[in-house]
């Protein structure tokens, strides 16, 4: 296939594509039209795919058919074929788009729970580079939240990510990081009230309780909470060499089995 043919190609569209891929949940299962001289070089996983694929899967234009299955869901809305399909029309944009496209799912009533789902995908279709940039773009947003509300909410997301494999154990990293600078907080509040004797009567005697058995843990270990920039505190090398032993004791790279992945490829 020329280059110029290939700068033209889109996303699910049925013109020159020899590959249809079906996504999501029954009730919520979606097909797009793919090709793999965009996808193969981008996801191992569809890559492993097709090179398993029987010699005539191609010919006379035949297009070579995919079920990609994901774990992480939401709750509210469906979202198993919305990731795979974003993450899919996503490998046909240049890469110097990648940050803006993060930043714009951010951006969205329900960001987290969008770039969540993106991650799960990045892990599904075995994109290890794609993968590592979401989650540390996650992870930096994370670090900027504050106050009591937010942190709550962002907590209360991992109700729908616990026992999905891909992101449970990176997500349990990140909201400690967030409990930690939620208990950090308190305490500073704490201390600015007791410093100013108009001001003091505003503790309640069980938060008071609290600071000082935490005053004391702390006197005891000889152990100050600090919160600060990961960057500063620690090294964005380490934190992914953390996440990537995570990766290689917890998770196992998909592998293809067939026309789709297995259950039983996560066990």
């Amino acid at each position: 296939m020329s280059s110029n043919i290939e700068s033209s190609l889109k996303f699910d569209d049925p013109q020159f594509a020899d590959l249809l891929i079906h996504c999501g949940r029954p009730g919520d299962r979606k097909s797009v039209h793919c090709h793999r001289v965009i996808v193969c070089p981008k996801s191992r996983l569809l890559e492993k795919a097709c090179a398993a694929a029987p010699e005539d899967a191609f010919a006379g234009g035949k297009k070579f058919e995919i079920t990609v299955d994901t774990y992480y869901d939401d709750r509210e809305r469906p979202l198993a074929s919305k990731g795979v399909c974003e993450v899919l029309k996503f490998l046909y944009q240049p890469e110097s788009t990648t940050d803006r496209w993060l930043r714009e799912h951010w951006a969205r009533r329900r960001g987290l729970v969008d770039l969540l789902s993106i991650l799960d995908v990045t892990w599904t279709l075995a994109m290890p580079d794609l993968r590592n940039t979401v989650r540390c773009f996650i992870s930096q947003k994370l670090l900027q939240m504050h106050g009591p509300d937010v942190i709550a909410r962002t907590i209360a997301v991992g109700a729908d990510v616990k026992n999905t494999p891909s992101l449970e154990g990176f997500f349990v990293c990140e909201t400690q990081q967030l409990l930690l600078k939620d208990k950090f907080l308190k305490k500073q509040e704490t201390m600015m009230l007791l410093r100013d004797p108009e001001q003091r009567s505003k503790v309640s005697e069980r938060e008071y309780q609290l600071f000082l058995h935490e005053m004391w843990c702390n006197y005891r270990s000889g152990h100050e909470i600090k919160i600060g920039d990961r960057k500063s505190s620690e090294d964005a090398a380490a934190w992914h060499e953390r996440l990537a032993a995570h990766d290689a004791d917890v998770l196992r790279e998909p592998e293809w089995t067939g026309t789709r992945m297995r259950d039983s490829d996560f066990d």
